[in-house]
């Protein structure tokens, strides 16, 4: 018997909240409340559609072309929606994470970006997923772990800018939502945000 194709499950429980994160890019695959769903759970051996729970690192949405300009120099990335010719959702969806802590309520993974011709930068991405008696907190990190400024973006669409050799720490609250839809323009150059 094979494990999950989505990896390691990482069930979490506190109270009255239940939540599974999976080892396959770190993706929360399901969050209930009172065994209600919050969230549209997938299977364990689903490929999530809508990327849903999914973390879309170093970028998220679509790079037109899969060419982008970072601090004065172009990249090109691998075309992976090949219909639009584009490169969609980072590469961190797709990897295996590697598991650093692990409670009844909490579970931290760390994915390392991989050394690739149009995303060179050696970025360390770590998710810390948590329950408590306000429900399920995410902290997004990034450590630029190598010499020159890399670019990242998170599944939040908020950009940043991360110098070497400094950590860089997202909490977002979720109180509000956007929509994509297909008539929004997706840049060729990554927004930067200075730390």
């Amino acid at each position: 018997m094979f494990p999950p194709r989505t990896g390691q499950q990482y069930h979490l429980v506190f109270g009255r909240y239940e939540a599974t994160v999976t080892e396959q890019g770190a993706a929360l695959r399901s969050l209930t409340l009172d065994g209600k769903d919050i969230i549209v759970p997938f299977d364990e051996d689903d490929i999530p559609n809508c990327c849903r729970g999914q973390l879309l690192i170093p970028f998220p949405n679509r790079i037109e072309d899969g060419e982008y300009e970072f601090e004065g120099t172009q990249y090109v990335l691998p075309i992976d929606e090949h219909e639009r010719h584009n490169a969609i959702h980072g590469y961190g969806y797709r990897a295996y994470w590697t598991r650093l802590a692990r409670t009844d309520n909490s579970v931290s993974l760390q994915w390392r970006a991989p050394a690739l011709e149009g995303y060179p930068f050696d970025v360390v991405v770590t998710a810390d997923y948590r329950l408590d008696e306000h429900g399920l907190s995410l902290t997004l990190s990034a450590l630029n772990n190598g010499s020159s400024v890399a670019s990242t973006m998170s599944c939040s669409a908020l950009a940043l800018r991360i110098r070497a050799a400094r950590l860089v720490r997202l909490s977002v609250m979720a109180t509000f939502w956007s929509t994509a839809r297909d008539s929004i323009s997706h840049p060729r150059s990554f927004m930067r945000t200075t730390w």
